[in-house]
């Protein structure tokens, strides 16, 4: 496994729910990121079948 570092910079509203996924759900920032990357490939995956699919009718 290799190492990512990545800078993001974040609005007032996520470093709320950051604070809440902290204190009400107990998550360490490697929780939060894994989660919040789970999500994200998920909404991804979304995506790339909504396109095909559209791609798919058009053709």
């Amino acid at each position: 496994m290799s190492n990512l570092t990545v800078t993001v910079e974040l609005s007032p509203e996520i470093y709320v729910i950051l604070g809440q996924l902290r204190e009400f759900y107990q998550m360490d920032n490697r929780q939060i990121i894994e989660l919040a990357l789970e999500h994200l490939a998920a909404d991804a995956k979304l995506i790339v079948e909504t396109i095909e699919a559209k791609e798919h009718k058009t053709s």
